[in-house]
């Protein structure tokens, strides 16, 4: 691996560990890694989380704390393999535009929350809330607008680094 890369992703690492390592004892819980996961640009599937990442990360026990020493050598890893980057604004604009049978660039809301909740890898009601609340329309509508949805997820510096 390139070592300035290297020093980067660890940089990027340990700052993301640290805003939930609230009680600095280099240790968070395994909802908080996945989270942590997910600001670091790695996003496994939850049936991935479950089976395999949280538990390595656990050591097996679903009680015990993340280490930051296990989280970051496992992230590391994540990210030299690029499995679990992001799809692309194209890719997420695509699957928009073929939920959007009547092509008005948008969804309502509602057909949405139902997809979410019960389709593919199903989110939990905290992921959902999270996606709603920077998906729908702020203006009070029902509604998600997807273009303008994407186009606030890809930002340059979410585009850097990788």
């Amino acid at each position: 691996m390139d070592e300035f890369w290297l020093e980067t992703q660890r940089d990027k690492i340990q700052q993301a560990f640290a805003l939930f390592d609230k009680e600095k004892k280099a240790n968070i819980n395994a909802e908080d890694a996945a989270t942590a996961l997910r600001y670091l640009g790695v996003y496994p599937t939850e049936a991935a989380l479950k089976a395999d990442i949280l538990p390595d990360l656990q050591g097996g026990d679903e009680s015990a704390p993340v280490s930051f020493d296990k989280f970051e050598a496992k992230v590391l890893n994540m990210m030299a393999s690029r499995e679990w980057e992001p799809d692309t604004e194209d890719v997420l604009l695509q699957a928009f535009k073929t939920l959007d049978e009547n092509g008005t660039g948008s969804i309502d809301a509602n057909y949405m929350r139902e997809l979410l909740l019960s389709k593919g890898s199903p989110f939990n009601e905290k992921e959902l809330e999270s996606f709603m609340a920077g998906a729908r329309d702020h203006g009070g509508g029902n509604v998600i607008y997807y273009e303008d949805y994407c186009s606030r997820q890809w930002t340059p510096s979410r585009e850097q680094g990788r």
